[in-house]
């Protein structure tokens, strides 16, 4: 086995990268867990005020 300065920074950087996947899995993780609820909560909240002003265009549209 090379424990050579090659070896040790190669170690290193392999070290380095399984933490970083590590962390942008945990990030990914608590992202999709956080931004995925509050996207969909803003889409439901946008469509609903959508539709709301389309009903009351539509409401106010019409001739009674």
């Amino acid at each position: 086995m090379n424990t050579g300065p090659c070896a040790c920074f190669l170690c290193q950087s392999f070290n380095f990268f399984v933490f970083l996947s590590l962390l942008r899995r945990c990030f990914l993780l608590v992202f999709l867990h956080f931004g995925f609820r509050s996207v969909a909560l803003g889409i439901f909240v946008t469509d609903n005020n959508f539709r709301r002003q389309q009903i009351v265009s539509d409401i106010w549209s019409t001739d009674l």
